[in-house]
């Protein structure tokens, strides 16, 4: 149980609390790149053994989100249902510096600066250590799935004489031109501003709804100073224009920009299948935008596992935020019995959802079926056990007055106690037969 990355990190200056109070402030740069690009190396030197934790050789019901990070509060909920998540190492993707070419034009636009970012790093450590009890119970694995997207050493060059526009089926370009949203930017200084008001703009920002997948484009003047067809390079000199481009160079590249930004969002997607695929995990999205593409041009039929956990990240669960996180991976270890009892009595009410296509509708119907178990069963439970207890404490204590009458009567007091524990062993059973019972545990947790 647990995970190599915390036993290095319990070892590094990263995970030391005195360090993190202050996000690193006393620790020279030097010292901070240098543990990081320890870290880095460890990770990507145990790869494969990183890669057999996550999948350990069982078939549990694991989900993968890709790149996207999980708020606790998802995982705590899902605790309820979900074996294991596979999840982004937010450390890693900060441990990366890129090449001088990379970094000048990352820092032109103000997306990169050479020193660390300390703060950044405090809060993708602090993410780790809070999530510590979840990965100790093996409920949590990270992986440093950002490897997969670092740019490579040589910038490419692309080029395409109809915009890129060949990539796409019809349906597919329109239904990203659709949804694609373009937000110009404006030189502020030494950096560049979001600047909406602009209609035309050498640098814009495009992405897609809510998905996140965003890429910055800027429009250069380029001059080919020589090209070498020996060693195939290309010698340019790249200038930012002193005026917008024209109103017909603008429409060219802007379109331009959304094809190369959907070219990007597919090959992420496709990797963060594949990858989802080789873990023997289900693939989760949080955006609306993702799931529409999904559903829209790769529609894939949904098992009893995978549309309970839709619904249970869903609904709404306001008790989850008293559990605190260690109580709640050692519920989940300590009544594992139970836990499965649970988990069988969700799929068999969920699966009746299956046909429900609107997510508000099937969210309330989720947050019925949950109530229900969480409140109503749970109060059920809960009068049950005082009537046992009111019962239990009246029967001991007429035993115990019959003892102190006479001793004639102590083997009949044995049997009957023995009896008494008995009926208390039945009982305990058939409680934690209920799939109430898990949650009934749950939510004493955080009383």
């Amino acid at each position: 149980m647990g995970s190599i990355l915390f036993d290095f990190l319990t070892e590094s200056l990263l995970f030391q609390e005195r360090n993190l109070h202050d996000s690193y402030s006393g620790i020279a740069e030097a010292d901070l790149l240098r543990a990081l690009q320890e870290y880095r190396q460890f990770c990507i030197s145990n790869q494969d053994e990183l890669v057999a934790e996550a999948v350990r050789g069982d078939k549990c019901f694991t989900l993968f989100p890709g790149m996207h990070p999980v708020p606790l509060q998802v995982l705590k909920q899902s605790a309820l249902y979900v074996e294991r998540y596979v999840l982004t190492d937010p450390l890693f993707m900060l441990t990366r510096v890129g090449h001088s070419t990379e970094q000048e034009l990352r820092s032109h636009f103000g997306g990169m600066r050479k020193e660390v970012d300390r703060q950044e790093v405090a809060r993708a450590v602090l993410t780790l250590k809070a999530l510590a009890p979840m990965v100790a119970s093996d409920y949590v694995k990270y992986l440093p799935v950002s490897l997969l997207f670092e740019a490579p050493e040589q910038l490419p060059i692309y080029y395409s004489e109809n915009r890129f526009k060949d990539v796409f089926r019809t349906d597919v370009l329109s239904f990203f031109h659709e949804q694609a949203t373009v937000e110009p930017f404006r030189r502020d200084g030494a950096g560049w501003v979001s600047d909406p008001t602009a209609s035309l703009s050498s640098s814009i920002m495009v992405g897609f709804g809510d998905d996140g997948h965003e890429m910055l484009h800027q429009l250069f003047e380029q001059e080919v100073k020589e090209v070498s067809d020996a060693t195939r390079t290309i010698t340019s000199i790249l200038t930012l224009p002193d005026s917008p481009p024209t109103p017909d160079l603008y429409k060219a590249w802007v379109e331009q920009s959304i094809n190369r930004t959907a070219i990007s969002f597919l090959r992420q997607l496709s990797t963060e299948l594949a990858l989802s695929a080789r873990l023997g995990a289900s693939y989760v999205c949080f955006s609306d935008f993702r799931r529409n593409f999904l559903d829209r041009f790769s529609p894939a039929t949904m098992d009893t596992p995978q549309h309970t956990a839709k619904a249970i990240i869903n609904v709404d669960l306001p008790f989850i935020d008293e559990i605190d996180t260690e109580s709640l991976m050692k519920l989940r270890i300590d009544d594992g019995e139970n836990f499965q009892i649970f988990r069988r009595e969700l799929e068999k009410q969920m699966w009746d959802l299956r046909h429900e296509q609107d997510l508000q509708r099937l969210r309330h119907k989720a947050e019925k079926i949950m109530h229900d178990l969480s409140s109503v069963q749970h109060g059920l439970l809960t009068q049950k056990l005082k009537q046992f207890q009111n019962n239990a404490v009246i029967q001991y204590a007429t035993l115990g007055a019959t003892v102190l009458v006479s001793q004639q009567y102590l083997p009949g007091l044995v049997a009957a106690l023995g009896l008494g524990f008995k009926l208390r062993n039945d009982y305990d059973a058939a409680l934690r037969s209920n799939p109430a019972y898990f949650l009934w545990k749950a939510r004493r947790s955080s009383a």
